[in-house]
């Protein structure tokens, strides 16, 4: 089928001018110049090119191409649509063949049109080569791979061939892995088949993709030793066997090459612009030699910008061919350039979700029209394909490239809140066709629970505790009924409960349980609307003076008033020592004054900052202090944390006190409860961050101190892991706790790997930290 027939596609899939994309209307603006009118209607073309509209893809590309070498001489219009180009490459980069397409029908119009293309793409090149912005690099060599046809000789070849020489040395020079070599080599082999996208039947082209092929094998792929570490499944039960990128690229366009270089999957660009350019041999331009200058600095620069593969990338997978396959193989181009493809758009157009889901939900509309199964397709619906079909599902490609950075370790591009929402977005714009896909990926997930890796063990559950808060907490829960009688231990039991509990926490404990079946609601805490202050109570001790305590707070009376009565509860409690009961009682009332909300609970602590320090001066009160609080919040402790993390902040406690709490109760809290998770993480990340900033502003014995003070945390952190034992417990809780116990340690210690690849850190002698370790101090390599 022609590519123009594409076209005929559903409303539901066109752009809405009115929903916050590019190109809306704002008529209130002053009236516009007949060249800025010009601009703004080239530029909505260029920016919408391929998606769902009344015009045949072949008149827009005829339109726009003919209008940028219309207006070619006018430098405002010129200036305009050559940067609106650049920025649909690197935001849109699906669209690169279309805006190839473009660019040879302005050159065939006029000359200049290609001239000024060419020259504008190779100094951007240049320029981003120098910045050291190798996304944008990859981005822009894919446009010149495909305008090889208007370029001189073999000035496109010569390009990937540089990116190529300069990835082999920078690799055979060093031993251990280097992330920017295999970013240049992979992405330099992504954009070979780019070179005949538009020229299919020309051998010298194929020919030198071949060539580069030979070329690319003297590449010396290293294996990093921290391979383990960022994968999100292990074990002998793991659902699949985990994939490097760096290990498939190679070989999936050695079989494109053995297909005769045959991109019956991507779009035919050539088909759409032939009949303009008919038989007429294209102007040519020169595209000059590119240099990467030699400097030791790419590679640092490159870990610091947080590059792709500044750690080992894996393919991850979530929709396996169990039935049917409904994503491309991982070993194949295409899998490789649709993950690609749906990876920069979201890293490079993350301003803009809305767009961003849009994008990926419509990607197939960027690919040959019998790539994908009719958009929305039902899983079961796939059976009634006619066999030789594609059984391709573009929601099951988008989904799963958003799931893939999700869980992407040792740690995510982009707070988890950007997944969150982009997969909610695409809920929202295609509820039919997104929401069964989103069933299949839990089902995956919650199955495989047992061979994740806790930290994506967190992040599964953050996520879908997110996506039920905004669909109505609306679940087959009958699914999993079986598993209630799991041990208390095992992870699918843990996950369950958590997520009830999180539940709760993002709506209220009767909405929660009008949603559950009857078997689960065992499974629901007991919650109180607002917690009880045992000071108040009639039967306690200190009624009036917490009265008096509570006066003396909310009116701002005399600190004096304040420590007199202090002084009264001290002389009159039973409890040894009696501090522990002053502590309570001074740090249970600011939490009682501040329980309506979080803002309202910190607004308190600030007030009360005085007499919270004062009574909060070593650590065994401030331990005190910590057990205030999470009694105090004991049926929803998740509260409890982040009043902790706030007193943390303002110095009212120690990181100390919080991690010894963590590690007293016999639940094992750190494992099976959401909030001891949280509690630990925003623990060490405060920890981290504090040192990093006296060691940027204070002197040299202040740095130390402080880098000290960070090491003897997080080395507790770890003894406190590994003294954790079962021996109370049956032999299977003994298993899941020891299962819990090492993911914990290698999640913990991948998380803060810049911290603990420090010599001294660790000063454990257990067999499993050490091999943990050492993977560690070889994350980037």
């Amino acid at each position: 089928m022609h590519p123009d027939d594409r076209d005929n596609y559903s409303k539901k899939r066109k752009r809405n001018d009115h929903g916050g994309g590019r190109g809306q209307e704002d008529h209130s603006r002053k009236r516009l110049t007949t060249d800025e009118l010009t601009l703004q209607r080239l530029r909505r073309e260029i920016i919408e090119i391929g998606e769902p509209s009344r015009y045949k893809i072949s008149a827009t590309i005829l339109h726009a191409g003919y209008g940028f070498a219309t207006e070619i001489e006018n430098s405002v219009i010129r200036k305009g649509l050559l940067d609106t180009f650049l920025a649909v490459v690197v935001e849109q980069p699906h669209k690169t063949p279309l805006i190839s397409g473009i660019l040879e029908v302005a050159n065939s119009k006029s000359e200049s049109a290609g001239k000024f293309a060419i020259e504008f793409f190779h100094s951007t090149l240049q320029e981003s080569i120098l910045k050291g912005n190798w996304n944008k690099v990859k981005l822009i060599v894919r446009l010149i791979a495909c305008l090889s046809s208007i370029i001189e000789g073999k000035g496109t070849v010569t390009l990937l061939q540089t990116l190529l020489d300069k990835a082999i040395e920078v690799q055979q020079a060093s031993e251990s892995r280097i992330g920017f070599a295999e970013d240049l080599w992979i992405n330099a082999l992504l954009a070979i088949p780019y070179l005949i996208l538009n020229l299919p039947d020309i051998e010298d082209i194929k020919t030198s993709a071949s060539e580069l092929l030979v070329k690319a094998e003297s590449f010396p792929t290293r294996k990093s030793k921290a391979l383990d570490l960022v994968q999100p499944f292990f074990g002998e039960k793991r659902p699949y066997d985990i994939k490097e990128v760096v290990q498939i690229i190679l070989p999936a366009l050695k079989r494109l090459e053995s297909s005769e270089w045959k991109l019956t999957k991507m779009m035919d660009i050539r088909a759409l612009i032939q009949p303009v350019l008919a038989d007429k041999a294209p102007t040519k331009h020169t595209f000059p030699a590119i240099a990467i200058p030699e400097t030791e600095e790419y590679s640092r620069t490159y870990n610091n910008e947080n590059g792709l593969y500044k750690y080992p990338r894996i393919f991850y997978q979530n929709y396996l061919p169990v039935m049917y396959e409904t994503v491309p193989p991982v070993d194949t181009y295409e899998s490789l350039i649709m993950r690609d493809l749906a990876t920069d758009i979201m890293i490079n157009m993350d301003f803009n979700r809305k767009e961003v889901t849009r994008q990926l939900i419509t990607l197939d509309l960027f690919f040959n029209n019998q790539v994908f199964a009719e958009p929305g397709i039902s899983f079961d619906r796939l059976s009634t394909i006619p066999e030789g079909s594609s059984t391709w599902k573009i929601e099951d490609v988008a989904v799963e490239a958003i799931l893939s950075l999700m869980f992407q370790l040792p740690e995510m591009r982009y707070k988890s809140v950007y997944y969150d929402s982009l997969l909610i977005e695409a809920c929202i714009m295609a509820p039919q066709a997104i929401a069964p896909v989103f069933g299949r990926a839990i089902r995956f997930l919650y199955s495989n629970l047992e061979s994740a890796d806790v930290e994506v063990f967190h992040r599964i559950l953050d996520w879908f505790s997110h996506h039920l808060s905004n669909f109505g907490f609306t679940w087959k829960w009958q699914e999993w009924v079986k598993d209630i009688e799991l041990n208390e231990f095992h992870p699918r039991k843990v996950f369950m409960k958590q997520l009830i509990v999180k539940e709760v926490r993002l709506s209220y404990p009767q909405r929660v349980k009008d949603t559950l079946p009857d078997e689960f609601v065992s499974l629901l805490p007991d919650f109180q609307e607002e917690p009880i202050f045992k000071y108040l109570e009639a039967e306690s001790l200190f009624q009036n003076e917490v009265h008096g305590l509570i006066s003396c707070l909310r009116e701002k009376k005399s600190s004096e008033e304040f420590y007199n009565t202090l002084n009264q509860i001290s002389e009159k409690t039973e409890l040894e020592p009696a501090q522990k009961e002053v502590t309570d009682v001074v740090v249970s009332s600011v939490c009682y004054l501040g329980n309506r909300s979080l803002s309202h609970a910190n607004s308190w602590i600030g007030r009360a900052m005085e007499y919270l320090k004062s009574v909060c001066d070593d650590e065994v009160s401030m331990g005190y202090a910590v057990a205030s609080v999470m009694e105090y919040w004991k049926e929803q402790q998740f509260i409890g944390v982040l009043i902790l993390d706030q007193m943390l902040k303002q110095n009212v406690i120690s990181a100390l006190s919080i991690v010894n709490w963590l590690f007293e109760d016999e639940q094992r809290i750190i494992f099976t409860t959401n909030h001891g998770w949280e509690a630990l993480l925003r623990t060490l990340t405060h920890v981290k961050e504090s040192a990093n900033e006296l060691t940027i502003e204070a002197d040299t014995t202040s740095e130390n101190n402080s880098l000290d003070a960070r090491d003897k945390i997080f080395g507790l952190v770890i003894d406190k892991l590994v003294a954790i034992q079962g021996i109370d417990l049956d032999e299977e809780s003994n298993k899941w706790i020891e299962w819990w116990k090492r993911g914990g340690i290698k999640a913990i210690m991948r998380k803060f790997h810049d911290v603990f690849s420090q010599d001294g850190v660790v000063n454990s002698e257990d067999a499993y930290v050490l091999e943990i370790l050492s993977q560690v101090k070889a994350l980037g390599n």
